[in-house]
């Protein structure tokens, strides 16, 4: 195996041939499409690395450019999508919810436990209560808290389980915790519905509480963390945004009736390499999609 001077020359070698070959087009440059279609020749040649379009680069900046440890221009930030980290090692939870005081179904979530572990087992032992009593003297549990604010055609938000009210929030390392970005500030975006993202108050102020993306939302891109993402259970989800409104009081109360971690779980459709796709996005963005063409008629 090529040591990893060596590995940093040979990448040095070829961005420095890459961009002679792109001098004559200079001024048509598109530095983002460059990234994508120099990730695709890379791969092509079969050497060191595999790369994806829309994985991280950074290696391949820093070792051009010596920055080891630095930030990669912004033009460079690659936004990871779900189904590029979904994996059947992840840990599972669930939510059983209650809407109204009727039982609603359950939820299913895969946590990024690979790329976000701090933020995954923070939302995973909330699930299960393992951690017991908190600083704040409440449970930290997410068993009986309720979704206090639902915004249809954007979010279903809970997990306060101080206060019940969007005020409060506790998470297992004791108040709040720092974003936690994917390996030098690359991000998993908020591009589908059915996402799961850490709500906050501003920079680093992760406690408990969390949101499920109810269709695109990149606009929340570099400021909430997306940490999961929901794999079954999606009619659950819309049945909880149906009770919602613009202003995010729920006409009935939604609460999560039962909550813990799967030990045995199925993934809902089998895929190469044991990865799957969700059954509900193909189904919810064709739905979005169609109401994006109507509104820019």
């Amino acid at each position: 195996m090529l040591n990893l001077k060596l590995q940093k020359q040979t990448a040095v070698a070829f961005v420095a041939l890459s961009l002679l070959c792109i001098v004559p087009m200079v001024s048509a440059f598109d530095p983002t499409a460059f990234v994508a279609d120099a990730i695709a020749y890379w791969n092509s040649l079969n050497l060191f690395y595999k790369f994806l379009v829309g994985a991280p680069i950074f290696f391949l900046f820093a070792a051009a450019t010596g920055l080891d440890g630095g930030k990669p221009p912004k033009f460079l930030i690659q936004f990871r999508d779900s189904d590029h980290v979904t994996s059947k090692n992840n840990p599972r939870v669930f939510f059983d919810i209650e809407i109204g005081g009727k039982k609603a179904g359950r939820i299913q979530m895969e946590l990024f436990k690979t790329i976000n572990p701090k933020t995954a087992e923070n939302f995973r032992a909330l699930c299960t209560g393992e951690k017991g009593v908190g600083k704040s003297g409440k449970k930290l549990h997410y068993k009986g808290s309720v979704f206090h604010r639902i915004i249809p055609g954007f979010m279903c938000q809970g997990g306060d389980i101080t206060n019940g009210n969007g005020t409060g929030g506790e998470s297992i390392y004791g108040g709040k915790f720092e974003d936690e970005w994917y390996e030098n500030e690359l991000f998993i975006t908020h591009n589908t519905p059915g996402l799961l993202s850490m709500a906050n108050s501003g920079k680093n102020t992760n406690g408990s509480q969390f949101f499920f993306t109810t269709a695109r939302c990149k606009w929340l891109d570099c400021r909430h963390v997306v940490f999961g993402q929901v794999e079954d259970g999606w009619e659950v989800v819309k049945a909880i945004e149906a009770v919602g409104s613009a202003s995010g009081k729920a006409s009935d109360e939604v609460i999560i009736a039962d909550c813990g971690e799967l030990k045995d779980f199925k993934l809902p459709k089998k895929v190469v390499n044991g990865d799957y796709n969700n059954e509900w996005k193909t189904d919810h963005l064709d739905e979005y999609q169609a109401h994006e063409a109507k509104k820019n008629k």
